[in-house]
């Protein structure tokens, strides 16, 4: 015998699968979401602590060309061999070239501060050092402490810090640092 045809009915749908297939769905959207969500950031702490380590860095060159314009202040005032205030000769850069300081640091010794300028400014580094520093007398009454650095290792400068100094000579020479660094990159 034969079945009776059931027109107009609606045939029975499994009741578990759909459910299922709708769960394993919303799983596997969930876990691109949150493999995403964790790439992402990943990604922002990645830049984060590369800009922290960089502006650590440049930190240092900062805080070097300060010291470098404050000791030739302090240079300045005191009197030379020949009884008269100056501001103190070109110091030759530390290191010799940039290359010693490219995408690494560079350990100076004694003998690397002890050329002319160099030992009137009083100033040595005993930390290594990322940059390469120098003052640079320009005239009689002025004068710029510099830092320059190459933090990527690409061989061109990424950062140069200068901090002028200016005297005026009369009555004796009087000097000043200026208010603010400047950065080129």
């Amino acid at each position: 015998m034969q079945q009776p045809m059931n027109y107009g009915a609606q045939p029975q749908a499994k009741s578990g699968s759909s459910v299922v297939v709708i769960i394993i769905v919303v799983a596997v959207v969930v876990v691109f979401a949150i493999i995403g969500g964790i790439g992402v950031m990943a990604a922002m702490g990645i830049y984060g602590t590369r800009k922290y380590i960089s502006a650590a860095k440049e930190a240092e060159g900062k805080n070097g060309v300060g010291m470098i314009a404050r000791n030739a202040l302090a240079a300045a005032d005191r009197e030379g061999d020949d009884g008269k205030h100056a501001l103190p000769p070109t110091a030759q850069p530390v290191p010799a070239s940039l290359s010693d300081v490219s995408g690494r640091k560079y350990m100076s010794t004694s003998s690397d501060w002890s050329s002319p300028g160099w030992k009137e400014l009083k100033f040595s580094m005993t930390m290594p050092q990322y940059f390469q520093y120098q003052w640079v007398r320009t005239s009689a009454t002025e004068g710029v402490a510099r830092a320059v650095s190459d933090l990527d290792g690409d061989g061109r400068p990424d950062v140069t810090f200068e901090l002028p100094v200016t005297c005026t000579a009369t009555p004796d020479l009087t000097c000043q640092v200026a208010p603010t660094i400047k950065e080129t990159r």
